[in-house]
Order: C-alpha cells, then structure tokens, then sequence
C-alpha cells in the first residue's frame, strides 16, 4: 500500500517529442490498469506534468492518474514546478506532490541561506495544500547513507516540525484560502493559506527574494506584521510557531465578535507559521 508507481520522470527531457512521450505513458497507464486487474492490490499511479499546461503530458485530469508530480519551486525549463502547480492544477482534487527540489547544496546560489532556502520549499508548498514532499538531497552519499551532517539535523528537524505542525490540524478539511489574509501582508512578501473557515486555520508567511523559478533566495531581517484575517464570531486559539524548530513563540485566545480580526507576529528573522483553531 506505500508504493506508487510514477510512470516516468522527466519524460521530455532529451528532446523527446512531447506527443511521443504522452501516448507512451498512456499506454503504460493501460498496462497497468489491465496488470493489476486480477491483483489484490491496486496501485496509485503518479505522472509528472512536463511541457504545455494541457499538452502530452499533463495527465492532470485523467481520472486513471491519480497523482500529480511536479520539481521544484515554481519551474525548471518544461517542468512544472510545485508551487505552480498548487495554483493552477489544484482543481483536479488530487494530491500534488513536489518530487524534486533544487540540489541541496549544490544549486541554490552563491550567498544565499541555503538551509532556509529549503526549509521554505517545503513549508510553503505543504501549508499551500501540497500532498507530498521529497527534497533532492546531496548530504546522503555513499560515505555517509545515513547524512549526518549539522546541515541535515537542521533540514530533518525542520521537515519533522513540518509533519507535526500539519498533523495538528484535520487538514483534510481544509483547502487553500486566499481570501483569509484580507491585508497587512506586505506587498512581494510570500505567504500561502489553509483554512475549514470557522474552525481551523493555517498561515505560513516567508521573507524571501524570487531570482531563479527554481529556488528562493532568502532575505533575513527583523519582521513584525500586523495582519487582518477573516475569521467569523467566536473563540479561537492561536499559536505562532518557529517553522526552523517547532517552538511555539507566542501563543493567546482571543475573541472575534465580527468579521475580521488583526494580529501582530512575533518579531521574527526569515519565516514564521500560524495555527488557529476554534475553542
């Protein structure tokens, strides 16, 4: 039940002709509807969309593909990258999953924060709606299988402090929610929303500069926004939330006997997370 079978990956790639590689993953596709017929177990099958938006090889709406893949940030030469995919793909109710991000260490530009250049691939993209997230990782080799480095203690526990903080949530019931920020959110500032309006409620807001499509470059700095949400009467509990570590930076109840409501972030450096629940 843990495997998926994605059909192939970069499939255009070496100029193959984007019409050729489409009827040959549609054909695999048949292959293994018609395999797994008579098998106990039928698999998930996952393509990555490369080319035109709603060419070849967009499998985004054929129901016999089930998930969909896509590289880095926003795009890399053909590839759709994961962030592009949350806001253009999203509407075919399936999981998109972020396969590959910029090689860590390698591609993620000179000066730049690389931890938290990765750190905010994935926090973003997962608190944006995304399904699943792998980061192409250089630090596993085979010296050393296991990439115990400083690097990657930083990087797993982010990761890690991701998983918690999105588990916290029944975040099945919720979807990407534009309209929860009404203001306060600084113009060029990079944020993405998960809500089930009236009861549940994340934000992740990150401070960074977009020179590649591939990858952020982050711009640190001492952050403090006053920020006005759309959030119906009631009580609620807030918590905000260091996505470098888990640690909860500040956290209150607060009542709402209107529409909207403001609150102030704790001064943070690069990135900082939001929970809300109702009480």
């Amino acid at each position: 039940n843990n495997v998926v079978l994605e059909i192939c990956d970069e499939p255009i790639l070496f100029d193959t002709p984007d019409s050729l590689a489409g009827s040959w993953i549609r054909h695999m596709v048949n292959v293994i509807k018609e395999t797994e017929k008579s098998l106990p177990s039928k698999h998930l099958i996952a393509q990555q969309i490369e080319g035109k938006m709603d060419g070849p090889v967009d499998f985004s709406d054929d129901p016999d593909v089930q998930v969909i893949v896509t590289q880095y940030d926003w795009a890399a030469g053909d590839q759709m990258g994961g962030l592009k995919g949350l806001d253009y793909e999203y509407g075919h109710n399936k999981p998109i999953e972020l396969n590959e991000t910029d090689y860590y260490p390698v591609w993620y530009g000179e000066g730049n924060d690389k931890i938290s250049a990765s750190r905010v691939d994935a926090w973003e993209f997962i608190v944006g709606g995304g399904g699943g997230f792998n980061q192409l990782n250089g630090l596993y080799t085979v010296n050393n299988p296991a990439g115990k480095t400083d690097d990657n203690d930083q990087l797993c526990t982010s990761l890690s402090k991701l998983k918690e903080f999105m588990h916290s949530f029944d975040f099945i019931k919720m979807k990407p929610d534009r309209n929860f920020v009404i203001h306060g959110i600084p113009e060029g500032i990079f944020y993405r929303c998960l809500t089930e309006p009236g009861k549940q409620y994340a934000l992740y807001i990150h401070h960074s500069l977009r020179k590649s499509e591939s990858y952020y470059f982050i711009n640190p700095g001492l952050y403090r926004e006053n920020i006005v949400l759309s959030l119906p009467e009631g009580n609620y509990q807030t918590e905000w939330i260091n996505p470098a570590d888990g640690r909860v930076l500040a956290s209150e109840k607060i009542k709402v006997s209107g529409s909207e409501y403001t609150l102030t972030t704790p001064q943070y450096t690069i990135d900082i997370a939001l929970k809300i629940k109702r009480i």
